[in-house]
């Protein structure tokens, strides 16, 4: 890959990542205040030790599922199988009232690894929140690809998608 690209790509995530160029009041805040902010939470000394050793996910993605966790407040999460050691304990220190559920039709919330489990448009349509571990599911393309309304937030390895209606489409790649 072209050296500059990299280096033009590394200040445009950089900038973005400090909400310089968002437009939209949604994701600035989500940038802002969920994504971007820097303040430990009360469980982050237990439940980093316990997701290092247990999951497949990196810290920094922990943390980022954790404040969209918070920010969201889903009753009712799906959890994909294959992801299912580290994110659950995260569920489970953000929330002891949250339930996690084999069927993704009822989560408002969507854990998802490297499997698929839903078709795009009851993604779409049910106004749901994903969250990808892995942006190398097929999903998450698909969905970007289908999605006329809503949010997509990535920093290449894992990414958020708010499927809301009310919000304007835009993708955002930046650092968290």
């Amino acid at each position: 890959m072209n050296p500059l690209r990299l280096i033009r790509d590394a200040v445009i995530r950089y900038r973005r990542t400090r909400g310089f160029g968002v437009h939209s009041p949604f994701a600035y805040g989500f940038i802002t205040q969920v994504l971007g902010c820097r303040y430990p939470f009360y469980c982050w000394d237990d439940l980093e030790a316990e997701v290092r050793d247990a999951g497949k996910i990196r810290w920094r993605d922990t943390r980022a599922l954790f404040r969209t966790l918070n920010q969201m407040s889903p009753s009712v999460v799906y959890v994909a199988p294959g992801d299912a050691a580290g994110v659950k304990r995260v569920i489970e220190k953000w929330s002891g009232s949250c339930k996690i559920t084999a069927d993704s039709g009822e989560a408002s919330f969507l854990i998802l690894g490297d499997e698929a489990p839903e078709d795009v448009d009851s993604v779409i349509e049910g106004g749901k929140t994903v969250f990808f571990t892995t942006v190398k599911n097929p999903m998450w393309k698909r969905l970007n690809a289908a999605m006329k309304r809503g949010q997509t937030f990535t920093n290449s390895v894992t990414g958020i998608v708010i499927c809301n209606e009310k919000l304007p489409r835009h993708y955002f790649e930046i650092s968290y």
